[in-house]
């Protein structure tokens, strides 16, 4: 075969694929392409390549170049494969090679040059696209590329120059003209920028321009005047949403809420519009407090539609959700998580948030029921059968609870220390409450087995002991550790004057519950009763008297009046 036939044949391969496929519509298995020859693993590749079967066509590619290496063809295919799975070294070495090997291809000096624009190598995407234009001076496409090319790229003077070409091979047009006022707008040239816009928006009337020139007066505060062309949009088409939200804003600038509640509800309404966008609206505008607190209701109103028209965008759901938790409307608000939940009872993320803030709302039974339905989908998640555990302990429920911290610790590795951790804390606090003290001190001493400093586990140990009356030596020695660690927690220093109370201390009780309600335990009933009774046991029966009365008044469960009856009576 003669040069020249070989070069036009590779020339056409390109341009007459889709012909060639066409004859052979069906693709081989794998097995089968073993037995094609040269030519026919080329073309077989380019059917599986059109087809999204990437590694079977670079198979074939390959195949083809081994029986011919200097398939330029092949090159090219395996250059916008590599390119299509984000694979850069490989797709800019095949698509060169394929391009130096015909630098007279247009498909190919086209798509490398689209591969330098993508990977930011803006010089050498400009040079092919230059080349390209002496050789193709009247490809539209060519100039559309360049002009996106230094646009995108900041280099807004080579940008108008190209324009500037452009329009002396097609003559001046609208789509021109508004990329021009663009770039003029990017280079901060805004006199020449809005004297263009007023000129396309004489002579190419349409809502897009007369919506820009909106926006134009609306940035320099004129906005009776921005109005007027924001009106003037809609007359020429009442469905172009933008300029309803130019409208919006520009009566809530004015402070026309009743029309801009109109205008803004038909932005929100419209599902062309980007979602994304409307949740950092109602997060950044409807949430300001003073537009709430005046108009809640129009505010209500317009979230809910703006859910109606997205119900299945789980971040705009979690945005209106925390809307109405934040006003106060909590189970508006939860139901949005839950449906979230719904739409993905298999994503352990919504549930985790879902179930978060039912603890954090301390709606215990819904958060048990809540962590049965989940379980269903994700029975072996830990975090949720710790929640379920949690509300069942709240709920009262301990035996539960203990069955199921029991469970959860046979699933737990060895190695993950802080989690068993957990469980042994939570075990025993749950035994103790249950009223099982033996059983809660031998979890007591598991959880300190991992971390003899725990402070937690060693309050709640040496409280008991205390309550109790037994190891007061080992419960002092745990409760020191607590305060000389926190020294400003009011709980440690509660529980170390206690201990110090059992031990006949009183007056270093005394000092330690003074200084537990410096940090806050002057709200807390147990601290006060427990400071009242030291007081009581040094002779200062009337100051001892005021603090229980305080104490009676915070928590009338404790029974705290009887106690001061019977203490007048001695």
């Amino acid at each position: 075969m003669n040069m020249l036939l070989t070069h036009l044949i590779r020339f056409t391969k390109v341009l007459t694929i889709s012909i060639l496929i066409s004859i052979f519509p069906q693709s081989l298995s794998a097995q089968d392409t073993l037995a094609l020859q040269g030519p026919d693993y080329f073309l077989e590749g380019v059917k599986h390549f059109n087809n999204e079967e990437w590694e079977l066509a670079r198979k074939l590619f390959e195949e083809t170049l081994v029986l011919e290496p200097q398939h330029d063809a092949a090159w090219y295919y395996l250059g916008r494969l590599h390119a299509h799975r984000s694979e850069m070294i490989e797709a800019e070495h095949y698509l060169t090679r394929a391009y130096q090997a015909d630098s007279t291809n247009y498909w190919y000096a086209v798509e490398l040059a689209k591969f330098y624009a993508n990977t930011f190598q803006t010089d050498r995407a400009a040079g092919l696209y230059e080349e390209l234009l002496e050789k193709h001076p009247s490809k539209s496409t060519l100039y559309s590329d360049l002009l996106s090319l230094y646009s995108n790229a900041q280099q807004y003077d080579k940008a108008l120059a190209t324009l500037d070409r452009l329009d002396q091979l097609r003559g001046e047009n609208e789509w021109t003209g508004n990329f021009r006022f663009e770039l003029l707008r990017m280079q901060g040239r805004y006199e020449e920028a809005f004297a263009l816009l007023e000129k396309l928006e004489a002579t190419y009337p349409n809502p897009q321009n007369s919506y820009l020139m909106g926006e134009v007066y609306h940035s320099q505060r004129k906005d009776s005047t921005a109005i007027v062309f924001y009106e003037k949009a809609l007359r020429l088409d009442p469905r172009y949403t933008p300029a309803q939200f130019g409208l919006a804003e520009a009566f809530r600038t004015t402070g026309d809420f009743a029309k801009f509640f109109h205008h803004i509800g038909n932005f929100m309404g419209d599902e062309q519009m980007n979602s994304s966008f409307k949740i950092d609206y109602i997060r950044q505008v409807l949430g300001n407090l003073a537009i709430q607190s005046r108009h809640q209701a129009s505010v209500d109103t317009l979230i809910r539609k703006v859910i109606d028209t997205h119900p299945t965008d789980t971040s705009l759901r979690y945005t209106v959700g925390n809307y109405f938790l934040q006003t106060g409307r909590t189970k508006e608000g939860t139901d949005h998580y839950f449906k979230i939940v719904e739409m993905h009872p298999e994503d352990l993320n919504p549930n985790l948030q879902y179930l978060y803030l039912l603890y954090y709302l301390q709606q215990w039974n819904d958060l048990e029921a809540q962590c049965k339905m989940s379980l269903g989908y994700l029975p072996q998640n830990r975090d949720i059968r710790q929640l379920q555990a949690i509300a069942n302990t709240q709920l009262l429920r301990y035996d539960q609870a203990i069955d199921q911290y029991k469970a959860l610790l046979k699933d737990i590795p060895r190695s993950q220390e802080n989690e068993r951790l957990m469980c042994y804390s939570a075990l025993g606090d749950l035994y103790q409450q249950n009223g099982q003290p033996k059983k809660a001190y031998k979890e007591y001493d598991k959880a300190l087995k991992i971390n003899p400093n725990y402070l937690p586990v060693l309050n709640n140990y040496s409280y008991f002991l205390s309550l109790e009356g037994k190891r007061l030596d080992k419960a002092y020695e745990m409760s020191l550790i607590c305060i000389q660690t926190e020294p400003d927690n009011p709980t440690y220093l509660d529980t170390h004057g206690w201990v110090l109370y059992q031990l006949g201390r009183y007056k270093e009780a005394i000092a330690q519950f003074k200084r537990a309600m410096l940090y806050g335990g002057n709200e807390s009933a147990v601290i006060l009763d427990h400071y009242a009774d030291a007081l009581f046991a040094t002779g200062e029966r009337a100051l001892a008297d005021i603090y229980w009365e305080q104490a009676d008044r915070l928590d009338p469960s404790l029974g705290i009046a009887y106690k001061i009856k019977k203490n007048q009576n001695r």
